[in-house]
């Protein structure tokens, strides 16, 4: 334990298989800002998952400003640097910035779009969480590591990951959102983030496609009524984004029939389910690639079939 407090923590969480986890640990060597520690942090016995990694870094951890990593990330020379330079100038609660998607397969880069949300708002000034009204917990995104977060804000309120297999980050990330009082945001890329990868949690989602409701009902549960137009946002973005991305169309129907009027109870609603998805294979995979044409583009759509033309 260091003996002063540092400026920056970095909690790293990992166990089991992370082929990725040197290179990430020397991008953070490298870091052109020195006033920080970095805590790889592995879960208790028997919970395998991010979050309770992160809560046992969270117990460690002596920095004013705590940062997440993810141990296949891949942050920028002046990741910490420029992050703490907003934090101390703008001195808001937490400072956001935007993040690319690097593809594991192709190792092309590009813009997260999801993120750049946050752009109006890089204007070098602290804001008013209370300004993004409805949006307050889809603006700077549901990851912790496009975020610095001040730490007290963190240890004073008992703030802590849900011990889950996938989105085990969105209960913390909405209950710091929550409480927090300002925000500030960089509108340049500091971390690359690995998309297109077999072992990532994403790519295996229709394993537990469940999983992120569970993550928003404890959402729900920690804001005890507060925020319910954003909480209602926040939901109907998140149903429809997962009822996109699961992978099968077995997966794709138990979502549907679990979704199937709990969504409009629990959160007030309108689940998205198509038809077609439902119908078979074929109907999934047409359904799926014309929503991601949609969405994403036809330049993303052929770098992403062609990464999985290269590798197997």
């Amino acid at each position: 334990m260091p003996t002063h407090r540092m400026k920056a923590s970095v909690i790293v969480p990992a166990w089991g298989d992370t082929p990725h986890l040197e290179e990430t640990r020397a991008r953070l060597a490298a870091q052109t800002f020195r006033d920080f520690e970095v805590i790889v942090a592995a879960p208790p016995e028997g919970e395998c998952n991010a979050g309770a990694a992160r809560n046992v870094g969270l117990s460690q951890v002596c920095g004013e400003w705590l940062f997440f990593v993810d141990a296949d990330d891949l942050p920028e020379p002046d990741f910490i640097e420029t992050t703490i330079e907003t934090c101390e100038r703008t001195n808001a609660d937490i400072v956001a910035f935007q993040a690319d998607e690097v593809d594991d397969r192709l190792g092309t880069r590009k813009p997260m779009p999801y993120l750049r949300r946050i752009s109006p708002w890089a204007d070098g000034k602290p804001h008013s969480l209370d300004e993004l009204g409805s949006a307050r917990f889809t603006t700077l995104g549901l990851a912790p590591w496009n975020k610095a977060v001040r730490r007290s804000l963190v240890a004073d309120n008992g703030i802590r990951f849900q011990s889950i297999r996938r989105s085990n980050d969105v209960a913390f990330v909405v209950e710091t959102i929550a409480r927090a009082s300002s925000f500030a945001a960089v509108d340049r890329s500091l971390i690359g983030y690995r998309v297109n990868n077999a072992k990532s949690l994403q790519w295996t989602n229709a394993e537990t496609p469940t999983c992120f409701y569970d993550a928003l009902l404890e959402a729900k549960w920690r804001l005890g009524g507060r925020h319910q137009e954003a909480l209602r946002t926040l939901a109907a973005e998140t149903i429809a984004y997962n009822l996109h991305s699961v992978r099968t169309v077995e997966a794709y129907r138990t979502l549907a029939d679990f979704l199937a009027g709990r969504a409009q109870t629990d959160f007030g609603v309108d689940v998205p389910i198509s038809a077609m998805k439902r119908r078979g294979v074929l109907g999934f995979k047409m359904m799926r690639a014309f929503e991601t044409l949609h969405e994403r583009g036809l330049a993303f759509c052929l770098r992403r079939a062609l990464g999985r033309l290269v590798k197997p």
